[in-house]
């Protein structure tokens, strides 16, 4: 007979892997995690093999101190859950097992008490599944008086890149000399990364708007070679970066370290040029709340 699988600690693991994707894992230590493709869930995966609600991971305890962590397709999805290439249904999961979902699969991994997870365990970062560009992290947030941060239940999307608002153009001449400039102009970005925070976002807007000149002008995306690969490129990275940030900031509220969190959010803000992006704003409120003076 099968004992129950139990850890003895609160948190689990899911590392998601996607055709063409670099794996992502997610560190979760409430007691209901939902997975699915929307605002809605904790971990929004987009694919379009994921349903909006495809199956949550919930907590049980099992014994004094110990738990077990059951996994339960939802019942409105319309992709069947497996595990080891069968389908699931309400299923208490062992350390390793895969939840799969068409061609994406989920690892699961228990984490022991006083073992941590590592920097890229813990980081809610850019998931780029099925051409959904979605960024999904936790934005802790200062309370009034510098009072302990206040965690919300469930990861938030937070978008970097809104859609690319569109180039008024007629003339296709004219449009290809506007395209060229905004081109050159990235490129100037792009060569000040890792020089100046906002290099990276402000070289992906001047991209955009290459191509959104072009497409206005009736001209061929190849009429500036690797354009859009590039800007597809550095939108990933920028998204990473701000992810990065988002964490560091994160540690540092919850350390309790003013001028660390003042720091990153200083760094956040200067990597959104945009006055009023809700990121930005979110970001500038944090820094705006915190005390004067050093480590509280």
């Amino acid at each position: 007979m099968k004992s129950t699988p139990s850890a003895d600690s609160r948190v689990f693991l899911l590392t998601v892997r996607a055709p063409r994707q670099r794996p992502r894992t997610y560190r979760f230590d409430e007691e209901r995690v939902s997975v699915g493709r929307g605002n809605d869930v904790s971990l929004d995966v987009r694919h379009t093999t994921i349903s909006r609600r495809q199956f949550h991971v919930r907590r049980r305890e099992v014994s004094a101190g110990g738990f077990a962590f059951e996994m339960l397709p939802e019942a409105d999805t319309t992709n069947p859950t497996h595990i080891a290439g069968k389908p699931a249904g309400s299923h208490l999961l062992r350390d390793g097992d895969v939840i799969s979902v068409g061609p994406v699969r989920f690892r699961f991994q228990m984490e022991s008490r006083g073992v941590a997870a590592s920097d890229s365990s813990r980081r809610r970062a850019v998931l780029l599944l099925g051409g959904g560009l979605a960024m999904t992290g936790l934005l802790f947030l200062a309370g009034p008086g510098g009072a302990r941060p206040r965690r919300a239940s469930a990861p938030r999307e937070v978008v970097v890149f809104h859609p690319a608002a569109a180039e008024r153009c007629a003339d296709p001449a004219v449009c290809r000399l506007r395209a060229l400039e905004a081109h050159a102009l990235g490129q100037r970005h792009e060569a000040r990364l890792g020089a100046s925070p906002d290099a990276c976002y402000r070289a992906v807007q001047e991209y955009r708007r290459a191509e959104s000149l072009l497409r206005a002008g009736g001209l061929a995306s190849t009429t500036i070679p690797d354009l859009g690969a590039n800007e597809r490129r550095l939108r990933e990275q920028c998204t990473q970066e701000v992810g990065d940030a988002l964490f560091r900031l994160r540690r540092a509220q919850q350390a309790g370290d003013t001028e660390r969190t003042r720091g990153e959010a200083d760094l956040l803000v200067r990597m959104i040029p945009e006055v009023n992006h809700p990121l930005r704003r979110k970001v500038q409120g944090v820094k705006d709340l915190l005390p004067p003076g050093g480590k509280r």
